[in-house]
C-alpha cells in the first residue's frame, strides 16, 4: 500500500496542464479583442460580433475540448463578452429602441439573458418596444 501518494489521471493532468491556461488566455485574447472591438465599432456590430465568437466557440469546443471544460468556457466567454460589457451594452437599449432596431434588441436581449440578473434595462426597453408597436 502507497500512503501519500496521489495518483494522476489524464484528465487531471489535462485539467492542470491544459484548461486552466487555455481558460486565462481565452478570457485575456478576448478582453483584448471586445474592449477594442466594442470602441472602434459601436453596440450595434459589437452585438454580432460577440454573437458570432460565441457560436465560433462553442462549435470549437464542442470538437476540441474534453466535455468537462464546456461549461467553463462557456462562463469564462459570457463574463468576458457580456458581463464585462454589460454596462455599455444595456445603456444602448433606450438607444436601439428610439431607432426601433428590433433585431439589435433581440440580439442584445438574447446575449444579457446568458448573464444572471443582466436583462433589467434591456427587458423593460424591450418591453416598452413590443407595447409601442403592438
Amino acid at each position: 500500500m502507497t500512503v501519500g501518494v496521489e495518483q494522476v489521471t489524464p484528465l487531471a493532468t489535462y485539467l492542470k496542464l491544459f484548461e486552466a491556461p487555455y481558460l486565462q488566455e481565452t478570457k485575456e485574447y478576448y478582453q483584448r479583442e471586445s474592449a477594442a472591438f466594442l470602441a472602434q465599432n459601436g453596440v450595434p456590430a459589437y452585438l454580432r460580433k460577440a454573437s458570432a465568437r460565441l457560436e465560433e466557440e462553442t462549435m470549437r469546443n464542442s470538437r476540441y475540448l474534453n466535455i468537462e471544460s464546456h461549461d467553463k468556457v462557456k462562463a469564462t466567454l459570457d463574463k468576458t463578452l457580456i458581463d464585462e460589457h454589460q454596462v455599455t451594452l444595456q445603456a444602448s437599449a433606450e438607444e436601439l429602441l428610439q431607432q426601433d432596431r428590433r433585431e439589435d434588441l433581440a440580439l442584445l436581449t438574447k446575449l444579457l439573458v446568458r448573464v444572471p440578473g443582466s436583462t433589467t434595462v434591456c427587458g423593460t426597453a424591450h418591453q416598452r418596444a413590443n407595447a409601442w408597436h403592438a
